[in-house]
C-alpha cells in the first residue's frame, strides 16, 4: 500500500543500511528474486551468514527491522524442537481466529500480518492471563480494555471475547499508528 511504502521510506531514512550490507542485500535480492529480503538490517548485529538466510524469508506486510534479537528468535523458532512444537500448536489454533481477524483487518485497510500480534501475545488462547494482569487473545490490561470499551465485571470480562477484543485491539493498533 502507499502508506506502507511511505513507512518503509521513512524507515530507510531513520535506519540507513551501510553500503557493504546494501551490496549484499542487492545480491541476495537478485539471486533469490525476493524484494527487500534483508532490508533494514543492522550490520552490527547480524552476521553475513544470517543475511543470506534472512534474504530467503518472505517479509511480512508490516515494517520490520532485522535486529540481532529478532534474528536470534527466528533461529530458535527454526532450529529448536521445543519452539517448533509450540509453533505447531499456535498455528493449529490460528485456524479458529485467523479468518475473522484477517477479515476485520481487511475491512479497516490494515496490514493483514497484524493478526500475528495475537499469536505472539497469547498463542491464540482467549483464557491466558499474564502475571501483570493482561488477559485474553490480545492481552489487554484492565485499564486499556476499559478505554477501548471492553466491560469487566465480577461476572464477565470482555477481554476474553475474541470478537469484541479483536475490534478493540484493532482500534488500539490504529490509534498507535
Amino acid at each position: 500500500s502507499d502508506a506502507l511504502k511511505e513507512v518503509r521510506e521513512l524507515e530507510e531514512l531513520r535506519f540507513p543500511v551501510s553500503p557493504r550490507v546494501d551490496k549484499i542485500v542487492k545480491i541476495i535480492n537478485v539471486i533469490s528474486g525476493i524484494f527487500g529480503g534483508a532490508e533494514g538490517v543492522d550490520p552490527g548485529e547480524v552476521s553475513n551468514e544470517d543475511l543470506l538466510w534472512l534474504g530467503t524469508l518472505k517479509r511480512p506486510d508490516i515494517p520490520l527491522q532485522w535486529r540481532g534479537k529478532v534474528v536470534a528468535y527466528l533461529k530458535s523458532f527454526r532450529g529448536e524442537k521445543r519452539w517448533q512444537k509450540i509453533l505447531r500448536a499456535w498455528f493449529g489454533k490460528r485456524a479458529t481466529y485467523s479468518p475473522k481477524i484477517r477479515g476485520e483487518l481487511a475491512c479497516r485497510g490494515m496490514p493483514l500480518d497484524l493478526e500475528f500480534v495475537a499469536m505472539i501475545e497469547s498463542g491464540y488462547s482467549i483464557g491466558v492471563q499474564s502475571p501483570a494482569g493482561a488477559l485474553g487473545l490480545w492481552q489487554f490490561m484492565p485499564g486499556t480494555g476499559k478505554v477501548y470499551g471492553l466491560v469487566q465485571t465480577s461476572w464477565m470480562d470482555q477481554r476474553r471475547n475474541p470478537e469484541l477484543s479483536t475490534g478493540a485491539a484493532l482500534t488500539y493498533l490504529a490509534d498507535l499508528k
